[in-house]
């Protein structure tokens, strides 16, 4: 079995003030990796969709989203603009906490 191999970072996103490095990341079988620099943000209060972010992407993208980890997503097969998709559920999550 090939072992999946990151193909590019697509880009960096600004989720938190002290985020040094959240990035959407292109893989080797299609997929699309989420890779938060801290979970929760800084900004979240307790409880909420970092309970379990898995389901809150799994919702907000209308597609399955596996979390690898703490702070790793993957999005298989995403939708038509991907990225796009995903920072715009990320940018309303914060803009809903007051951020």
């Amino acid at each position: 079995m090939d072992e999946l191999e990151e193909i590019e970072p697509i880009e960096s996103v600004d989720f938190d003030e002290f985020d040094d490095g959240t990035e959407i990341r292109l893989m080797s079988d299609g997929s699309i990796q989420l890779r938060l620099s801290m979970m929760p943000p800084s900004w979240a209060g307790a409880g909420g969709p970092f309970e379990n972010f898995a389901a809150y992407l799994s919702s907000a993208l209308n597609t399955n989203v596996s979390g690898l980890d703490k702070e790793l997503y993957s999005i298989p097969k995403p939708a038509t603009d991907p990225v796009e998709t995903l920072k715009s559920v990320l940018r309303k999550l914060r803009h809903e906490s007051g951020f």
